[in-house]
């Protein structure tokens, strides 16, 4: 060999920095960033321009690792406007995925056995609680009709102790509290302010209750005006006979209907005050209305405030919502049916 020259001096002379060619062996897959003899883009991210486009491709299912390259290539080539071509050298053997196609997982089904169960028993319970609740309307109006019955009698009655025993009846039949309304509550409080005032009367002959006639002058339960019978007849005897005795019996039956009524009236509406807010038992108010055959209120007014917006304020607006008994047959022959009462807290 001529002295100077030595086996790798071609190599020197003919020195390329491009990338330099590998041949694959079989079985293998030898991917390079570019052609041979070309220089690969660093690119502007922390991997180089290849690196980054392989990485979005090689964790797609169902691709062979052909086809991974293969679009990587292009991707590459057309990023770089064409200037570094990405180059492969593979011998594969058969079919080799990078990222096998996934298979779907077929587990049991969502288990919802004890989430029916819970949801059948809940809706069982809320069945229950309907049912009950029918039950308690029934009830609150079969109290509601008894109510009704009792107030009815009561206005018939003509003898104290008996109306008395039936207000006490009904208290004692209706002890059960609603859950689903307060009407029972009030309905016993109704009957027990009439049963109160028919005892004080009873026990105090003299009490002074602040009920008026129709004529708006006091009316006292145990000093009744007299009849146009009696003040046409001051001073003159007259014989016991059968007529004038009927008449008077039917004129002392009215007046204690009336009595009664008046009374009712008074207790019920200031029942109905009284469930409201409360004020100072030194206050009254003198009012006057008019009640229909069905027991409807068609007309009122304040004759007589009580010196409290308020308190007559509620006066009236219990007075729009109220309705009284219907009227005896007794009571009826002249309708409207006027009284003005006296009403306090």
């Amino acid at each position: 060999m001529p002295a100077g020259i030595t086996p790798f001096s071609r190599s020197f002379r003919t020195f390329n920095p491009g990338l330099a060619q590998v041949n694959a062996v079989a079985g293998t897959f030898i991917s390079f960033a570019t052609a041979p003899g070309q220089i690969a883009a660093d690119g502007s991210e922390k991997n180089g321009l290849f690196t980054s486009k392989l990485l979005q491709h090689l964790a797609t299912p169902g691709l062979k690792i052909e086809e991974v390259f293969k679009r990587t290539t292009a991707d590459v080539y057309r990023a770089s406007n064409q200037r570094q071509a990405p180059w492969v050298q593979y011998s594969v053997i058969g079919d080799f995925y990078l990222a096998p196609e996934t298979v779907p997982t077929f587990t049991t089904r969502t288990e919802l056995g004890d989430l029916k169960k819970k949801s059948e028993v809940l809706r069982r319970e809320r069945q229950k609680k309907q049912e009950l609740k029918s039950l308690w309307e029934e009830w609150q109006q079969k109290m509601q009709e008894d109510y009704d019955q009792v107030a009815a009698f009561d206005l018939q009655s003509t003898d104290d102790q008996l109306t008395t025993e039936s207000w006490q009846r009904f208290l004692r039949n209706w002890t059960d509290d609603n859950p689903y309304s307060y009407r029972d509550a009030e309905l016993r409080s109704r009957a027990e302010e009439r049963l109160s005032y028919l005892q004080n009367e009873r026990d105090d002959p003299q009490r002074h209750e602040f009920l008026l006639n129709n004529d708006g002058n006091i009316f006292d339960p145990r000093n009744p005006p007299p009849t146009l019978t009696e003040t046409a007849n001051v001073g003159i005897e007259v014989p016991d006979t059968l007529l004038l005795r009927k008449i008077s019996e039917q004129e002392g039956r009215r007046k204690s209907l009336e009595r009664r009524y008046n009374s009712l009236l008074y207790e019920q509406l200031r029942g109905q005050i009284n469930a409201g807010p409360q004020f100072s038992r030194l206050l009254n108010v003198r009012i006057e209305f008019q009640i229909e055959l069905d027991g409807s209120v068609s007309a009122y007014r304040i004759k007589e405030s009580s010196g409290s917006k308020q308190f007559d304020l509620v006066v009236m607006t219990g007075m729009k919502a109220i309705k009284f008994p219907r009227l005896s047959q007794e009571l009826v022959n002249n309708p409207p049916y006027i009284v003005t009462l006296r009403i306090q807290p």
